[in-house]
């Protein structure tokens, strides 16, 4: 998966405004991790299946997964192919260490 995006990344308690403006949160882990736990609202969409079901993804998203990292593969992905794309710093853990809950 290779870019030339620039990643733009956001806190915790940004997720909640972006999702009132209408972004998707996007969760790129696997089933189990998904399984889990996750964001309350957020989409599952591995991130090893991301460029087959492109035509699935919403034109504005955050990206999702256990730390950040996988998620920001995704959003400089999703950003080169013309979506409004961002990557949740920290991921599920730092949203849980921000004092977020997860829905099982």
């Amino acid at each position: 998966m290779s870019t030339n995006a620039e990643l733009i990344e956001i806190g915790p308690d940004q997720v909640d405004q972006h999702v009132r403006d209408g972004w998707t949160l996007l969760d790129v882990r696997t089933d189990g991790e998904w399984a889990g736990g996750r964001i309350d609202g957020s989409v599952l969409l591995p991130l090893d299946q991301l460029i087959a079901r492109l035509d699935e993804v919403p034109d504005k998203v955050v990206c999702v997964c256990a730390v950040g990292a996988r998620s920001a593969q995704a959003a400089m992905f999703l950003a080169a192919q013309g979506r409004q794309a961002v990557n949740l710093a920290g991921g599920v853990h730092g949203w849980v260490g921000a004092g977020h809950p997860l829905t099982r």
